[in-house]
C-alpha cells in the first residue's frame, strides 16, 4: 500500500473513529469549517449514497456552526446511551444472545494485545466497540507506514474477520435512526471508508492526494 493510500485511509478512519466514539464538540466543528474537511475528504466515495452523504455534510457543516447539544443527544441515542439504537459492539450484532463482552469481544481483545494495545476504560467498555475497531485499523496503518510487514497481514485479516461482518447493519441503523444531519450521513461515509480500506489492499485507484493540515501543531487540530 503506497503512502498516499495510507494517509487517506488513516485520516478518514481516524475521523470516523472519533465521531463514533463521542459527539463532535465546538473545537471539532470549527476545524471542519476551517479545514473544509468534507470538501477535501481524502477518499473518493465509491457509491452514490456515500457521495450524497459527503455533499450533505459539507453543505450542513462546511460553513455553518453545528448545534453541539443536539449532536450530543443524537450520539447518546445512537451509540452511548443505556439502549443505543445502533448497538455499536460487534458481539451484540454477531452472537446468538446479543450480549456484551461476548466471544467476539475476547477475540478482538486478543488482536489488540498482539500489538500491545489496551482500550480506554478496560473492563468497562467492550473492546469490540466500532470506534475501537476503527482505531485499531488506523494503528495498523501507522505500523505499515514504518515498514512493519506483519501489519499488512493483520490489516487484511481484521476487516474480513471482524469489521465487515457487522458494521454495515450497525451504521445503516445509525443513519436511519439519527435525528441530526451529521449522524444521518456520517455513518454512511464511515461505511464507505471501511469498504474502501479492504479494497485498497489490492486496488489503489480510488484514493486522492491528501491536503496536509494547515495547523502547525497536530495536538492543536481537533480532526487530526
Amino acid at each position: 500500500m503506497n503512502t498516499i493510500v495510507f494517509q487517506a485511509h488513516a485520516l478518514a478512519l481516524h475521523i470516523c473513529s472519533k465521531v463514533l466514539q463521542e459527539a463532535p464538540d465546538e473545537s471539532f466543528l470549527a476545524e471542519v469549517r476551517e479545514q473544509r474537511l468534507f470538501a477535501t475528504w481524502p477518499l473518493t466515495p465509491a457509491s452514490e449514497e456515500a457521495a450524497a452523504a459527503l455533499t450533505e455534510l459539507d453543505r450542513e457543516y462546511g460553513s455553518k456552526a453545528g448545534d453541539t447539544a443536539s449532536l450530543r443527544l443524537d450520539h447518546l441515542a445512537l451509540f452511548s446511551g443505556p439502549a443505543p439504537a445502533a448497538r455499536p459492539w460487534e458481539s451484540v450484532w454477531r452472537e446468538k444472545d446479543n450480549l456484551l463482552f461476548g466471544e467476539q469481544t475476547m477475540l478482538v481483545r486478543e488482536r489488540y494485545a498482539e500489538w500491545g494495545l489496551v482500550v480506554e476504560n478496560f473492563g468497562h467498555e467492550p473492546e469490540d466497540h466500532i470506534a475501537f475497531e476503527l482505531a485499531f485499523c488506523v494503528h495498523l496503518l501507522h505500523r505499515m507506514a514504518v515498514g512493519e510487514n506483519s501489519a499488512v497481514k493483520a490489516l487484511a485479516a481484521f476487516p474480513d474477520g471482524h469489521l465487515l461482518e457487522w458494521v454495515e447493519p450497525c451504521l445503516r441503523k445509525a443513519s436511519v435512526s439519527a435525528s441530526e444531519e451529521f449522524y444521518r450521513h456520517m455513518p454512511l461515509l464511515c461505511l464507505d471508508a471501511v469498504k474502501s480500506l479492504r479494497g485498497a489492499l489490492s486496488d489503489k485507484k480510488r484514493v486522492k492526494t491528501v491536503v496536509p493540515c494547515s495547523t502547525k501543531k497536530k495536538s492543536e487540530c481537533s480532526t487530526c
